[in-house]
């Protein structure tokens, strides 16, 4: 059906791209216009059907011991308004030997609150928490305060996990503040790099580490500052960074899946050159995108064809 093939194509190019795709590759003369306008309308009903229509991939896991969630946000260019947040969230499921079985993707255009987000995000996670009770919930962040102030509303009961590299990204500042640039600062970094992740209780030492070097008298003023904010932000997160708990339980330590998502659904299909979307027609689009990533197009279809043929 054209219909289901242009919504398909146009979930991931623009409509001059997919206009020249049908001529070339099937023979059909249609105009963008015509096909955005159809995509429109696919991808508006999708919108509409988000909380309703319950979709599921084609081949879905069966035994599930693990659901990580994530939330982030990128920006996108919105007419009249340059780059605006635009948000992600994401919803892995493991096995019980730690293997990620399927993951899909939502979002939403940038709106003021994210109240739009938060609504079918956690529709949604609870729908897949539903479909596998047994399965361990955890949530995966960076340290944006917004991530760990929406899990501490919706989900306080889950399992919260920072984001080992965003974490190592932290750990070499610290590293840099205290030995400048050089051989010495990267030996330090390696060797507390590997102790966060593989001791057990291994924040509690590298705190020691940081607050030794931070009492030294040889550091300037301008590295104490900068060596403060990095033991502040181990501090407040320290509960979060039981990597080697979390390893030997099978858990996922990294949000790579989420910040993957983020250039995947939003950026490539939403920030090519020259692009620029109004709210109402980017989050059709959005919707179908996220559809298609999801390997929910056929269970999406199939509803189309039985409810709004």
């Amino acid at each position: 059906m054209l219909t289901e093939v242009v919504s398909f194509k146009l979930a991931s190019a623009p409509a001059g791209e997919v206009a020249q795709d049908l001529a070339k590759s099937h023979g059909v003369a249609l105009s963008a216009t015509y096909l955005h306008h159809l995509a429109q309308q696919v991808g508006q009903l999708a919108v509409e059907k988000h909380e309703t229509w319950h979709l599921e991939a084609a081949a879905a896991p069966a035994s599930v011991a693990i659901i990580a969630t994530g939330v982030d946000g990128t920006t996108m260019p919105v007419v009249g308004e340059a780059y605006k947040e635009a948000m992600c969230g994401t919803i892995a499921v493991y096995d019980q030997a730690g293997e990620r079985l399927h993951t899909e993707y939502l979002g939403t255009m940038p709106e003021a609150g994210k109240a739009t987000f938060a609504q079918r995000f956690t529709t949604r996670v609870a729908w897949v928490k539903e479909l596998y009770p047994d399965a361990l919930h955890v949530c995966l962040g960076d340290g944006a305060p917004w991530n760990w102030d929406f899990f501490a509303t919706h989900y306080p009961e889950a399992v919260w996990v920072l984001d080992f590299y965003h974490a190592a990204a932290h750990l070499h500042t610290a590293a840099e503040a205290i030995f400048g640039t050089g051989t010495e600062a990267e030996a330090y970094y390696e060797r507390w790099r590997t102790t966060l992740r593989d001791a057990e209780g291994g924040v509690a030492p590298l705190l020691r580490s940081l607050l030794y070097y931070r009492n030294r008298a040889a550091l300037s003023a301008s590295a104490q500052q900068a060596l403060d904010t990095e033991l502040n932000y181990f501090r407040q997160h320290a509960e979060l960074m039981q990597y080697a708990d979390f390893r030997a339980a099978g858990l996922p330590i990294g949000s790579g899946v989420t910040e993957a998502g983020c250039k995947e659904l939003i950026k490539a299909r939403f920030c090519r050159s020259g692009m620029r979307w109004k709210r109402t027609s980017g989050a059709p689009i959005l919707q179908l995108r996220a559809i298609r990533l999801s390997q929910h197009w056929d269970s999406f279809w199939s509803k189309v064809m039985r409810y709004a043929a």
